[in-house]
């Protein structure tokens, strides 16, 4: 998938579901002053080199290995919107623009076009974190 700002920003989206080496899930930001690179987590930190490469230890396999911290962190968050009625981190809002933009993304996909996705913010009952309201989607 490939979005298309408004502003000319690029973000490619690459997703599949198997990996023969593991559970790959990795993000890079590329601009004009730098570059910000989040890995995969492995099993461990070790990294050996020889004369013949450098070999590390496996990446972590399944979600429950990779994301346990996030995991507990939800469901603090879920206890405390419960008990001490403080806001749910996501709004209604959040939710309802990332459908509309996984439909815009099937309708390219199904069409074999660029979708342009728009949003009008005075449809919003909240106002979005990082709200996208213009790009081009192709899929």
């Amino acid at each position: 998938i490939t979005i298309k700002f408004k502003k000319g920003c690029l973000c490619n989206i690459f997703m599949s579901r198997s990996s023969n080496y593991g559970y790959d899930q990795r993000c890079e930001l590329f601009g004009t002053d730098g570059v910000i690179s989040v890995e995969n987590p492995k099993e461990d930190t070790c990294v050996s080199g020889t004369n013949t490469g450098f070999e590390s230890s496996k990446l972590f396999h399944s979600f429950p290995q990779r994301f346990r911290e996030a995991f507990e962190s939800e469901m603090e968050s879920f206890v405390d919107t419960v008990t001490k009625r403080t806001p749910w981190p996501v709004t209604e809002d959040d939710c309802v623009a990332a459908q509309e933009i996984a439909i815009a993304a099937s309708a390219s996909n199904a069409l074999g076009a660029k979708v342009i996705y728009r949003r009008d913010s005075s449809e919003s009952a909240s106002k979005p974190k990082m709200p996208l309201q213009e790009a081009i989607i192709s899929a």
